[in-house]
Formats: C-alpha cells, structure tokens, sequence
C-alpha cells in the first residue's frame, strides 16, 4: 500500500519513526526530504505525486496548522479523495479543513501504541475496503477508526489509569460504554486472532530457518500455512505468498524464462525510477544525472546478460562442473523473496543484492580462471561506476550486510571444490549456502517483527 506522510519539519523525527515502522509492515512510503522544494510548479508536483498513492497520514498539531505545505497536500487529497488519517499530536482543531474534521484519528500522545494502530487501521483498509467507493471506504475507516479509539480506553480503564491522565475527548467514551460493547470485544477478538497467527508464523519462520534450501521441508512449511484456520489473516496471506515463492524456485524452471522474467522486473522498476529521481533530484544534478543514471542502469540489466552468458557456457560444462552449482543458486536466488534488500519494498534498489551477486561470483570466477572472460560483452568498468551510483543509495548496514554474504558465499565455494567427495557433504559451502538463504528470508522476518508489542492482525 502507497503512504504519504504529511508533516511540519518540527514533526520530523516522529514522521521518519512511523515511515520505518510502516516500511517494516510491507507499505510503500514516500517521506518528503525536501525534494518538493525544486524549481518549478510545486503544486503540480503534490497533485502527481500524492495521486499516485493510496493513503495520506497527516500528523497533527499547531505547527502542522501553520504549515502551507501541510495545507496544501491536505487540499490535494482531499481534492483526489484519498483516504486521510489524521494522527493528533496536540488538541489543535481542524476547522480550516471540514472534509478533514469530520475524520476520526488516532491519538498519538503515547507515539508507540498510535503509530501500531495506525499500522493496523491501514493494513485494515488495505485488506477490507481498499476497493470500495471513496465515500464507502472513508465511512467505514472511521467506524474502525472509532472501534479503536474506544478499545484503546477501555484497555486503558483495565489498566487503571487515571481519568485524568485520558484524553478529554476519549473520556466521553465511557458514557456510552453499553453501546460500544460490540466493539470492544470485536477489537477483544481482533487481539486474540492477532496473538496466534503471531505465534504461529514464528514457528514457522524457525523451521524456515533450520532448512530453507530444502524442498521437502519449504513444501511442508506451506502445507501447514494454507490449512492454518486464521489463514485469511493479511499478513498471513503476504507470508503465504512469499513461502510459495520459495517453493516454486526449486522447480525446474526454464533457465532463459526465469532470467527474462528477472530482466523485465528491472526494466520496470527503472523507469519507475528514471521519472521519479528526474523530478526530484535531476535538477541538484543538472547534466550529471542523464549520464549517473545510465551507468546504474547498466549495472542492473547487464546482470541478467552476464547470468544468462554464465548458465549457457554451464551447458557445454560436465554436469559435476562446481561452477554449475553456482549458476544454479544464482538461479533460485533471483526467483526467491526477501533479501537482505527486499525487492518489493525499495524499488529497483531491492534488487541490488541480486545483482551484486551475480556480477560479484562471475567477476571472481573469471579471476580464478574458473570461468573464460567474457569482456567483449560485458562493460566491467560501467558496471563498477554504475554500481557505486547505487551503492550511495543504499543504507550503508544493509550494504554491509549484503557484501559480508556474498563474500562468506564465495570463499566457502572455494574451500569447497578443494574437498574430496566424502567431505563435501558436510562441506562450508552448505553452512554458506544456509547463510545465504536466511538472509533471502529478513523480509518475511520483517512482516512479523511490526507485530511485536500489540498482538494485532
């Protein structure tokens, strides 16, 4: 789900704090960072930009109200009927925005249990009434909205808080406590279901982590997901779909079908992000940016021609050939979710992982003599600049993270081809091998971890 996160700069900590909690949930979200103040119709910008999105959170208080960037994203959505969820920082009133004020929001004095209810208000939205008519949607969103601000009082009264330690307008909750009870034991029950379906996927994620490179324990592993009775549940759905995933690259696909697939990914993410980086940061660049984003260019696309050069020179190999063992864990890598850079959750970047590794193990082959150069088609000195432009993007502990892997890989390969056969069963190329995959598997970690403090759905 697209999230825009509206905000004052006073706000700035507490918007990144809720963009990262978000992300970790799956949603896409776009943080301002300045890139709206370029040269140019600004508000033209704001129309493209937030139309494309499905959600405007709008943090709330005096400065936001003084805020003509607030108050013009506000009028967008609005104008767009967008979903708009106002998170209120302070008691500042929304008078100068009726279609806003009629909206329920979520209290954010206590920012850890606002910001996970707000994870569960949109991931509510996206799984229920996403597709409904804007009207329909908004109505029901603020009777969810109003279902949770009454469960949060009354968790609040079992926990005896002082009344006045409540919020003023949450207090007048209590008077028509009878009334709401249906509420409150749907939000009881939403609690329950939240806890095991928790508790279920951590088991499953462990038995993910002793084996995800072996079939018969993944296919297991999902058998037990899909006849789950909660399987309905949003996240579960999304973990279901990403372990299907893993199932179906050990299949034995077709080699030239499966890279073609990975290449047409790339192709699209690229020119997702080839309009959006020229309208935001293109200006700052000025004649730089065309050449900057050719060579990034260049080094995600020429990974599908150098996987798909390397499994055809494994077809005129000897099948025991160590370098065929590569090309196949390159192979069901690629077709894999997750990663220690999730493809689904930074645009073409998530993909960086895939193609460092495929470029990293052929370049360190081909230095080893295992492999012939291939020069003549290749552009090794672009791929290298072009993978510097990428890396800048990239939060330097995942590139870390991601380099460290790809390394204990390829050292473990070669200690393993020095092995007898007898060895190799037990060989460091299997416990890299395991590294490698768990590392594929952060991103479904992730789906669960936003789960931990509140056992919501």
């Amino acid at each position: 789900m697209k999230v825009f996160i509206s905000h004052s700069w006073k706000n700035k900590l507490l918007a990144t704090r809720i963009a990262d909690h978000l992300r970790i949930a799956s949603h896409d979200v776009w943080l301002d960072e300045g890139k709206l103040s370029a040269p140019g119709n600004i508000q033209d910008m704001k129309d493209e930009l937030i139309g494309s999105m499905d959600a405007l959170v709008l943090l709330w208080n005096l400065e936001a109200s003084e805020s003509g960037s607030v108050a013009a994203e506000l009028y967008t959505a609005s104008r767009l009927k967008k979903l708009i969820i106002p998170c209120k920082l302070d008691e500042t009133p929304l008078d100068a925005f009726p279609e806003v004020k009629k909206l329920k929001g979520i209290f954010m004095d206590d920012p850890g249990t606002g910001i996970q209810l707000l994870s569960l208000a949109l991931s509510n939205y996206e799984n229920q009434y996403q597709n409904l008519p804007p009207e329909t949607r908004i109505k029901a969103v603020n009777v969810f909205l109003g279902e949770i601000q009454f469960a949060e009082f009354q968790q609040r009264a079992k926990e005896n808080t002082p009344p006045e330690n409540l919020h003023p307008k949450k207090s007048l909750i209590s008077t028509v406590g009878e009334n709401e009870k249906d509420a409150y034991d749907k939000l009881n029950n939403l609690y329950a279901r939240g806890l095991e379906v928790q508790q279920f996927l951590r088991a499953k994620m462990k038995e993910l982590e002793q084996g995800i490179h072996r079939q018969e324990l993944c296919r297991q592993v999902l058998h037990d997901l899909e006849n789950f009775p909660e399987n309905d549940n949003g996240i579960m759905q999304k973990f279901i779909s990403n372990v299907r995933e893993i199932c179906n690259s050990f299949s034995d696909n077709e080699q030239l079908v499966v890279i073609e697939k990975f290449r047409l990914e790339m192709q699209m993410k690229l020119e997702e992000a080839h309009s959006f980086l020229k309208r935001t940061t293109g200006w700052l660049l000025g004649d730089a940016f065309e050449p900057l984003l050719k060579k990034m260019e260049y080094f995600y696309l020429s990974a599908a021609d150098n996987l798909e050069w390397f499994c055809k020179y494994g077809e005129e190999t000897e099948d025991d050939d160590p370098v065929n063992a590569v090309c196949a864990d390159l192979l069901r890598y690629i077709q894999t979710p997750g990663g220690v850079i999730h493809n689904n959750q930074f645009a073409i970047i998530g993909y960086t992982d895939d193609v460092y590794f495929i470029h990293k193990l052929i370049s360190c082959l081909q230095l080893e003599n295992m492999l012939p150069a291939n020069d003549e088609k290749m552009d090794w000195k672009t791929i290298d600049e072009g993978m510097a432009v990428a890396f800048n993007l990239i939060n330097p502990v995942l590139k870390d993270h991601m380099i460290q892997e790809v390394q204990k890989y390829y050292e473990s390969f070669l200690e393993h081809i020095k092995q007898s056969e007898i060895q190799k069963q037990s060989s460091p190329l299997e416990l890299a091998r395991q590294l490698l995959w768990r590392a594929k598997i952060v991103g479904l970690q992730n789906d669960i971890d936003y789960m931990s403090g509140h056992n919501y759905p």
